[in-house]
């Protein structure tokens, strides 16, 4: 397992958009060169823009992290672990299923907010990045 992590869009979004919780853990990613990313990232970040310019501006932004690869069985592995979910009673999409497979293939770790991946990992050993509460300021109660 190497040290890089996906990025998925439910996060980009958000630190897009300045959500305080994911701002210094993506920065902390990113300055020490651990963020990778993929097409279909890529995509929907860009496909939510809000107009060209704004998606120029992502792409360059985006391109400038590794970007996995997939194998020939990807998006079978993908299908598969969809099949399989759903025949347990998982509805989970097959964008989720791709990113699993993906990061599975990729051996990296994956930086999300969607709680599909936890159900997800019933099925398929991923790893999942979390964001960890600070610890409370010296001389505060505990909690």
């Amino acid at each position: 397992m190497n040290n890089l992590v996906l990025i998925d869009s439910s996060i980009w979004i958000d630190y897009i958009n300045g959500v305080a919780r994911y701002q210094a853990p993506v920065d902390s990613l990113i300055d020490n060169g651990q963020v990778c990313t993929a097409k279909i990232i890529i995509a929907e970040i860009i496909g939510g823009a809000m107009d060209e310019k704004i998606a120029n501006e992502y792409r360059r932004n985006l391109e400038q992290f590794p970007c996995l690869s997939e194998s020939k069985e990807t998006w079978d592995k993908a299908a598969l672990l969809s099949l399989r979910m759903r025949k347990r009673g998982y509805n989970i999409g097959l964008y989720d299923c791709y990113l699993a497979a993906l990061v599975r293939e990729n051996e990296v770790t994956i930086f999300t907010s969607d709680q599909h991946f936890q159900e997800i990992q019933h099925f398929e050993k991923i790893d999942l990045y979390s964001v960890r509460k600070p610890p409370p300021p010296a001389g505060s109660p505990k909690g």
